[in-house]
């Protein structure tokens, strides 16, 4: 417990409960599919279907602009010690991603490989590309609520090669240090902090560019996934916007993506953003309260259509304190929203 606490609650937690398998599912025309390879596919066509096609005849710019010329985080420079570090830091006891390259065999020949490793690195960020088995991922459908026979009720996480994690690690860490330095992260923001171009114009607001803007970019560019279930893959689809799930750079992405999402929001309203949940508050004692919260509402919304950025509709709610308070009805897009009573807060 002492050297790995993580691994040893993994196993307790595996030895409590019980691991919920996805499928059966039943697809659009109320067909039971229970074969692995029809799952695969029916899970594949679902995430698929959640993909933004943007429009890029008008990319939006973003209002957030880097104040200090000269400053900008342009590139990486990578040292043996980096990667030597990074490479030591890998879990033994986890399993073969999407190259079948064991962290374990890495860790182990860690010294041996580190030179031609970060040469490898330095080569992909000095020339602004990403290899194409860096850009593909097994996705694992993983039950989140709701009717187990529903691909709606599964998330998509992905699975990427294990050296690409450790650059994107590096990026990652050199990409918090500037913004946190120049205080660029908002503080609505509580969590660790999800298309494309939406969100290189983005990235470019907050002072990123150079190679590591063109690394960025040719790593959301031609991306392919594909789900695997018990060893049965689907066919390969290109991912046309977003950032993977379970990817080390994708949750600090979509971090800066949604940054001001609460740009137009008038002052007497607060918002808090934890990831990408977020929630919006503000006190609501008249009819002329209730207008300045549903304008607020609507200038969210207003963001999401410029960025190209869909609220879940169906998950938003609406939850009312007091005693004496009026209930009054809100809505996004003419779509009343539900009220709560209980909420899980993040």
């Amino acid at each position: 417990m002492k050297d790995d606490k993580k691994s040893f609650f993994a196993y307790v937690r595996s030895k409590l409960k019980c691991k919920i398998k996805p499928g059966p599912l039943v697809n659009s025309k109320d067909e039971l599919i229970n074969d692995l390879e029809g799952m695969t596919e029916e899970f594949n066509q679902y995430f698929s279907s959640v993909f933004t096609k943007e429009e890029l005849r008008s990319i939006p710019t973003s209002k957030t602009t880097f104040q200090q010329p000269g400053r900008e985080l342009q590139e990486l420079v990578t040292t043996d010690d980096m990667v030597l570090k990074s490479l030591e830091k890998l879990r033994s006891d986890k399993s073969p991603d999407a190259d079948n390259i064991s962290p374990r065999l890495l860790k182990e020949i860690s010294e041996v490989i580190v030179t031609p490793v970060r040469v490898i690195f330095q080569k992909s960020i000095d020339s602004g590309l990403v290899p194409e088995d860096w850009r593909t991922a097994n996705v694992c459908p993983v039950y989140k609520t709701g009717k187990r026979d529903s691909t709606a009720n599964y998330r998509p996480i992905s699975l990427t090669s294990q050296l690409s994690k450790l650059l994107k690690t590096m990026i990652r860490d050199v990409v918090v240090h500037h913004l946190e330095t120049h205080d660029l992260i908002r503080n609505s923001q509580h969590g660790f902090r999800e298309g494309r171009s939406c969100l290189l114009e983005k990235v470019k607001s907050h002072g990123i560019s150079g190679k590591l803007l063109s690394w960025i970019e040719s790593w959301l560019s031609h991306k392919k996934q594909r789900v695997q279930l018990h060893g049965t893959a689907s066919a390969w689809i290109y991912v046309t916007s977003g950032v993977p799930r379970g990817s080390v750079l994708g949750p600090l992405l979509s971090l800066i993506c949604i940054n001001d999402l609460e740009e137009e929001v008038s002052t007497t309203t607060k918002v808090l953003k934890f990831a990408d949940d977020s929630k919006m508050f503000g006190i609501v004692n008249a009819e002329t309260d209730h207008d300045i919260i549903q304008k607020d509402l609507d200038a969210l919304k207003i963001w999401t259509d410029i960025w190209q950025i869909e609220f879940n509709v169906s998950k938003c709610k609406v939850m009312h304190l007091g005693s004496h308070n009026k209930d009054y009805v809100y809505s996004i897009s003419g779509q009343m929203l539900k009220t709560t009573n209980t909420e899980k807060d993040l």
